[in-house]
């Protein structure tokens, strides 16, 4: 069962969500917000049973999370999962020096079975008006 999570939830719905999808589409601030809150691990309600089992976990917008919370997801990976971190180090909401997505990634580059990936300019398909863009801001 796939279910949104997002500031339009009902909060009636999110509970839920967090106890019975098998896919959650969600954002930092409310994977943080709703889901992650009960930490303790053992928890029947807590993040720890849901990235136990689920197999595939993709944090998007990744530069908008600080490194202490990438250290919490990454390392409560479950056995059979993969996790993919995706976001863009020069758009962040939250100030640079907050921001954990550059750290993560030099720390993790060099440690078997990960793969750091970073696209250029060119490897990434835009409005032409916002690529250009891009390119001043």
């Amino acid at each position: 069962r796939c279910a949104v999570l997002d500031g339009d939830t009902p909060h009636a719905v999110r509970h839920d969500v967090r106890n019975n999808a098998d896919i959650i589409l969600t954002n930092p601030d409310l994977l943080h917000a709703t889901l992650l809150p009960d930490h303790a691990p053992g928890t029947r309600h807590g993040w720890w049973s849901i990235l136990r089992r689920v197999r595939f976990v993709v944090i998007d917008e990744a530069q908008n999370c600080t490194y202490g919370q990438l250290k919490m997801l990454v390392t409560r990976l479950g056995w059979n999962s993969t996790m993919i971190l995706t976001g863009d180090p020069d758009q962040t909401d939250l100030l640079p020096e907050m921001s954990g997505l550059s750290e993560m990634s030099d720390r993790l580059r060099n440690v078997d079975d990960i793969a750091c990936v970073q696209l250029r300019d060119k490897d990434i398909v835009r409005h032409p008006l916002v690529a250009s863009m891009l390119t001043v801001l």
